[in-house]
């Protein structure tokens, strides 16, 4: 007992020795007038900033020290890593991209070469997907905020973030549907073995399709008016989804790092073992050597480029907002550089699993004699492999690892998951909502979240899922890019964002990184003109022409992106205080007052840095990012330097059964008082005259 008083007694005297060195650094460095009735900074650009005790806390959040997370400092930025990485985007879309793209629409299976698509999808995931997913996380961790407030940047663009907050909401539609199916293999698993009694198929080899499809099409996705029950076992799956989100997210970050463990940690165990046992039952692992067969004529072809591009934004979540929001709430202090690099590796290492998995299982239907052509329902094209492979191939043992595979998507939907709805709920004004709290905020997106995906499972074969997938959510990703990259790239410019990321980082950037940030807008811009240009506006390539209703309205809630990106600029202009049209549109061009860091401590720190670097071209790199190891080493060493002329001390006597007292150094308005308990008392001095303690 006496040794665990004592530790505990030793780590709040740590604390609070940070605490006065912060004080004491804080108020060496700042510049400008302070009011001693309102206790406030005034910087020499006129912005006022709120006083130590919310500084201090900032520096040492509560839930930085206290919180179960600080034993380990990277599991914060590890957890959101590979939650962004094990997402349906990689175990669902990126082995069904693979295979409809690697060596031509419609081709059977024996023929498909999807070596050289992978060669192109990670060599754009390598040489654009790092370089960007850099640039979101120094963005996120500089703005400290959502993707919305990112714009003050570039208050014209600001309509930009608007777009991938919707983005982000058409896709935490999309994804639950996903979900429920394989939620409902789980349990229609549970029911009985398999195939399921509900399909009956007869004489459908000849036509081409596979048994998957058709027992899929003859339950989970027949319409309401075929058959209600259906839809009804659908809506109850769907609800609870999104109720086991509501629950995953309720309290904020520190659920959501707890859910991250909890959902991630089995879906890649399951990939593993998934892996292992296909290779168990097929030594030659015929898939395999399907996935290693090279075409190099299909890197000749766009259309394999275009695909590839889309599906590194699904994958790594670029373009959606969630990286920048994960930045500035979930691994704040990390270094950004290592982020992108380690958050690209484990992406690419989860997706290649996911493939090869899918493709251990496609070489043993075809040694089984199926053939597995390009599926009528493609989105639905992972699901029907595993009910076939598992009926087919598993033996007496496809109950169990059939479950296993339909167990890994619904966790890998809910990894997903739990970073989108938490991306959503951080673009709301919670602030400016009164009493709402967290929890109120998580179950009404959660309730509206239900209620948005309901039309989705009423029509037929879902089309609305493909509506999303094919016409709306890819192409609008791609586009807010551009702009995006326009925007910071282009119009704040590369020095500017050198100078911000030198700032977070405390070193200098290889010049390499803008060369790809400012060609990055153009490539895309290239593809995406191709694509309107090349493939078809009303369908897929190799398949049958969609209904008129479906790519009528893919088209037009595409185009309310651009209404939305339109809108925001005409608004921002229109507020902009100045005397005509040109010198608004320049003033909309600028960063406004409020750009940057939220943090006060931070924001100081960050506007004396680029003061100091617009005016003397001078950076001061022996800056150590708050949060990391050099950080806390810098300031452990000023406890052991000399104090600066000028600074004051107030003496504290000790109680007379002590013999302890010491000088703290002291600055500003703040009295900083020990007493022989090593209990450091910050004391500020308030509006009436009295001093208020903050321990």
């Amino acid at each position: 007992m006496g040794r665990s008083r004592f530790e505990s007694q030793s780590a709040r005297a740590r604390v609070r020795t940070f605490s006065r060195v912060l004080g004491g650094v804080f108020n060496e460095s700042m510049t400008g007038s302070h009011d001693e009735h309102t206790s406030k900074w005034t910087h020499e650009d006129g912005q006022s900033m709120t006083e130590m005790h919310s500084v201090a806390r900032s520096e040492f959040p509560g839930e930085l020290l206290s919180s179960q997370w600080s034993w380990l400092p990277g599991l914060r930025t590890s957890l959101a890593v590979l939650s962004l990485a094990a997402g349906l985007g990689n175990i669902v879309r990126l082995p069904r991209v693979v295979f409809l793209n690697g060596g031509g629409v419609g081709v059977d299976v024996k023929g498909v070469v999807s070596g050289a698509f992978l060669v192109v999808y990670l060599s754009i995931s390598l040489i654009l997907g790092i370089p960007l997913v850099f640039l979101e996380i120094g963005q996120g961790q500089l703005c400290q905020k959502g993707t919305a407030t990112l714009w003050r940047a570039v208050p014209l663009f600001k309509g930009v973030g608007y777009v991938k907050i919707l983005s982000s909401t058409l896709v935490s539609v999309y994804y639950p549907i996903l979900m429920t199916l394989s939620l409902f293999y789980v349990i229609w698993i549970a029911r009985g073995p398999l195939p399921f009694q509900e399909c009956q198929i007869q004489g459908v080899e000849s036509e081409g399709f596979v048994k998957g499809q058709i027992c899929i099409q003859q339950t989970f996705l027949v319409s309401v008016d075929e058959d209600a029950m259906w839809f009804g076992v659908n809506a109850s799956l769907l609800f609870l989804i999104w109720t086991l989100c509501m629950l995953l997210i309720f309290k904020g970050a520190d659920s959501s790092h707890l859910s991250m463990f909890f959902v991630v940690a089995p879906v890649i165990c399951c990939l593993i073992a998934l892996l292992i046992d296909s290779l168990l039952r097929e030594p030659t692992a015929r898939g395999l050597q399907l996935l290693t067969t090279f075409n190099w004529d299909v890197l000749a072809n766009i259309q394999v480029w275009y695909y590839a591009t889309i599906q590194m934004f699904f994958s790594t979540h670029l373009g959606f907002g969630n990286i920048v929001t994960c930045s500035g709430g979930l691994y704040p202090n990390s270094n950004p550089l290592r982020s992108a690099v380690m958050y690209m590796v484990c992406n690419l290492l989860l997706g290649l699993l996911a493939v090869c998995v899918v493709y251990m299982w496609l070489g043993e239907l075809e040694l089984q004699g199926y053939s597995v052509e390009t599926p009528q329902l493609t989105e639905m094209f992972v699901f029907t492999v595993i009910y076939d492979v598992a009926v087919t191939c598993m033996g007496a043992t496809n109950q169990a690892w059939s479950a296993i595979a339909f167990i890994t998507i619904t966790c890998a939907g809910f990894a997903t998951m739990i970073i989108l709805v938490y991306s959503l709920l951080v673009a709301l004004p919670l602030d400016s909502l009164g009493k709402w709290q967290w929890w109120h905020a998580a179950g009404i997106v959660s309730a509206l979240g239900f209620l948005l995906g309901i039309p989705c499972i009423v029509p037929e074969d879902m089309q609305l899922i493909h509506i999303l997938d094919h016409y709306v959510i890819g192409r609008m990703v791609i586009a807010s890019t551009i702009l995006e990259l326009v925007g910071f790239s282009w119009i704040y410019g590369c020095k500017a964002i050198y100078t911000d990321f030198e700032f977070i980082l405390g070193q200098k950037l290889n010049p390499v990184w803008k060369i790809v940030w400012v060609i990055s807008p153009v490539l895309f811009t290239i593809l995406e003109i191709w694509s309107f240009v090349s493939l078809p506006l009303d369908g897929v390539v190799g398949k049958a022409r969609d209904p008129t209703w479906v790519y009528t309205i893919g088209w037009l809630l595409y185009t309310s992106m651009w209404v939305i990106v339109a809108a925001g600029g005409m608004y921002q202009v229109y507020h902009q205080v100045d005397y005509n049209l040109a010198q608004k549109l320049r003033s909309a061009l600028k960063p406004s007052r409020d750009w940057g860091p939220m943090d006060p401590t931070y924001r100081h720190d960050w506007v004396q840095w680029r003061f100091q670097n617009n005016k003397t071209g001078e950076k001061d790199f022996t800056f150590r990012r708050r949060g990391t190891k050099e950080y806390a080493r810098s300031v452990q060493r000023t406890v052991h330097t000399s104090e600066p002329a000028g600074t004051h001390y107030k003496s504290n006597s000790s109680p007379p059964s002590t013999t302890y007292s010491s000088r703290i150094r002291n600055k500003g308005p703040f009295t900083i008082e020990s007493n022989g308990n090593i209990e450091h008392v910050c004391r500020r001095a308030s509006a009436n005259g009295t001093n208020k303690a903050i321990r």
